[in-house]
């Protein structure tokens, strides 16, 4: 994997690409840069009485810190021009959002500046910057979806018919599909959004990740008594499972509702793994008028 471009981007939008071969289409280069393979982790343990050792109580990444040396180009007639722009998109108290354009994919990590000290006395002008990343991993930009349910065409096209009174000519065929596998590419567990959209009446609906033997019910008669009745044809509901961002949401004619309530109790937040993650649905009633479909993001513990 080769690493081609930096690009720098402040939360109004702004942004700078800074490639890192030799193509000097780039008022800027990347000198020397730090941090970006996989974040340190805290492992806690607890000591033993008497014995030799200690025992594994949990593990957590740790936030990461990115250090960028950014150069100034020797064709940039305005260095000071060029470092106040930095300095814009490096915001000292709003989110910067770094993405890395690999040969392989493209990834983005935000964070906030701690440091952003210029040198103006060497041969070539630089600022080095410290970026702490709260959340140390790194997610694709492209959004991928994964329909858990629905129809599935299976398209056929034999070349001949081969009898004269029956009609053996398959243009097409459907079926549905209540399980599918999402081969997760990921390095790092992570939430997904779960939308499901409804065509009629459907009760009590279950997600389930067969894979670690976990459940999503909605109670489907406490949807009822927070939106006024039961649910219908263009109902939509959306689960979102990331970490610090866990919500429910119904909507019915563009009006929106908080249902996290309705989730069924000793029931469990979702997450994919790395590798095949088997999802199902089920319900009550009315099955056939679900379609559930992911989104999500890869996620990578390092560039």
């Amino acid at each position: 994997m080769t690493i081609l471009s930096i690009t720098i981007e402040n939360v109004l939008g702004e942004q700078v690409e800074i490639p890192l071969d030799d193509s000097r289409s780039s008022n800027y280069l990347i000198i020397e840069m730090e941090g970006l393979g996989s974040p340190k982790n805290s492992v806690n343990t607890m000591g033993l009485a008497g014995a030799d050792g200690a025992e594994f109580n949990s593990v957590y990444a740790m936030q990461r810190t990115i250090n960028l040396t950014i150069g100034f180009e020797n064709h940039v007639i305005d260095v000071t021009a060029a470092r106040q722009l930095l300095y814009r998109l490096f915001d000292q108290k709003r989110e910067t959002t770094l993405i890395i354009t690999t040969d392989s994919f493209k990834t983005a990590i935000k964070g906030w500046v701690e440091e952003n000290k210029s040198n103006i006395t060497t041969k070539i002008s630089h600022n080095v910057i410290s970026i702490i990343c709260p959340d140390p991993f790194f997610r694709d930009v492209i959004e991928h979806t994964f329909t858990v349910s629905g129809i599935n065409s299976l398209f056929e096209f034999p070349f001949s018919n081969e009898s004269l009174t029956e009609s053996l000519i398959e243009f097409s065929t459907w079926e549905r599909d209540f399980a599918r596998v999402l081969d997760y590419e990921g390095e790092v567990e992570t939430g997904f959004i779960i939308q499901l959209l409804f065509d009629g009446p459907a009760t009590d609906v279950v997600i389930y990740h067969v894979t670690e033997s976990k459940q999503m019910a909605i109670d489907t008669s406490v949807v009822a008594s927070i939106v006024g009745g039961p649910i219908q044809a263009g109902d939509k509901i959306t689960i979102n499972t990331a970490v610090g961002q866990k919500a429910i949401e119904f909507y019915r004619e563009g009006v929106a509702y908080n249902i996290i309530n309705a989730l069924s109790t000793f029931t469990d937040w979702l997450t994919i793994s790395p590798g095949p993650n088997e999802f199902t649905i089920d319900a009550s009633n009315g099955l056939d008028n679900v379609t559930a479909t992911l989104f999500y993001q890869l996620v990578r513990a390092g560039v």
